[in-house]
């Protein structure tokens, strides 16, 4: 594949963000949408979509990578930059004007979890979504450390490091179901997250880029009916029709399958990605960042101004509102702080690291 058969990705990536939108909007959204409270009871499906199109992009983007301290610290640098800066000026305002626990911000940022207890979470961070971002740096060092050492065949080395942590956690703990649930109580608040099974979502996404770059000669009938299947039982996985839990056995594999389902289709040609939410995929970071607060400031607004917005159908406005604050302010936040922030912080970092290597060298 190359870089402009990604769409597939941006596309899983607005459904993903969508459905956890819509999990924390779901009582809200019942008077508009029927049933909703129930119907996108699951939405938080999309944190596993989330991390097997993670662990895609990881491997597609690294694949070509020598071993060695220079494309190691590179692209930690890159993926820190990338999740850093929006993190921190998100948690900063919620912390700011909330709670005002600086001590728990700045525990937060660490991207150590805060709890040995409460899996797969192990405590929510200040800004509440931020408990999925630990995996995600947890998951980047591996790969900096398989870059440092390896090279190109690090995932040979890192996937079953990843894989054999978690299933002898298990077993030590006499846990044969690999539960996303499980707590174990661990004196490492750390450990106890690496040996989550949730983390092996991303294991998934390392085998779709695996399998995507591999070359086959399977029919387009028979990739269709795989994808329409793979639909299927995403769909009944939101659906609950499935043991509704975060992890491999359950959310994770119906998302590996929906992933590499999708990627298949683009390569050969087969399914039109609309344009909108191609735009949305791309701004999918923000919004997770943001809906949450938006929703916050859309209680505190409707719940404590009175007597002006005393209405009969407040959660239906909330909705809408909070909705529209999303979208608008999610627009922003990805065009200021995403791509001109982080984007000014990047060439900044390796234009000072380019120079000082270049004069570090012998004449």
């Amino acid at each position: 594949m190359n870089k402009k058969e990604l769409q597939s990705i941006q596309f899983l990536r607005a459904i993903a963000v969508i459905l956890v939108v819509l999990f924390h909007y779901r009582f809200d959204a019942d008077v508009l949408i029927s049933n909703s409270s129930v119907v996108f009871f699951n939405g938080s499906i999309g944190v596993d979509l989330f991390f097997v199109i993670s662990g895609f992009i990881i491997y597609y983007v690294t694949d070509n990578s020598r071993h060695g301290i220079s494309d190691s610290i590179s692209f930690i640098v890159k993926r820190v930059i990338r999740v850093f800066p929006p993190y921190l000026l998100m948690s900063f305002i919620v912390v700011y004007f909330g709670s005002n626990d600086y001590l728990k911000l700045i525990h937060s940022l660490t991207f150590i979890p805060l709890s040995n207890t409460e899996a797969p979470f192990y405590g929510y961070p200040s800004l509440i979504v931020g408990w999925s971002l630990n995996y995600e740096i947890y998951f980047y060092i591996l790969a900096a450390i398989g870059i440092l050492f390896i090279g190109k065949n690090k995932w040979m080395f890192i996937n079953p490091i990843m894989i054999l942590l978690i299933i002898i956690t298990a077993l030590i703990n006499g846990n044969i179901s690999i539960s996303s649930m499980e707590s174990y109580n661990l004196d490492s608040t750390y450990l106890s997250m690496a040996t989550n099974s949730i983390a092996l979502d991303f294991t998934f996404g390392v085998a779709c880029g695996y399998l995507a770059k591999k070359e086959n000669n399977i029919s387009n009938r028979k990739i269709i009916t795989f994808s329409i299947l793979s639909i299927a039982i995403f769909f009944m996985s939101l659906m609950g029709v499935f043991r509704s839990e975060h992890g491999p056995l359950f959310w994770g594999l119906s998302s590996f399958l929906l992933v590499l389902s999708f990627i298949e289709l683009e390569k050969r040609n087969l399914f039109y990605f609309p344009v909108t939410m191609t735009k949305i995929g791309n701004m999918s970071f923000s919004i997770y960042l943001v809906h949450i607060p938006c929703l916050v400031l859309c209680y505190y607004v409707f719940n404590n101004i009175y007597p002006l917005f005393n209405l009969d159908n407040k959660p239906l406005y909330i909705f809408i509102s909070s909705i529209a604050l999303t979208s608008i302010s999610s627009f922003v936040y990805y065009h200021l702080v995403e791509r001109y922030l982080c984007e000014s912080l990047r060439k900044s970092i390796f234009s000072v690291s380019s120079i000082f290597l270049r004069s570090s060298r012998p004449n």
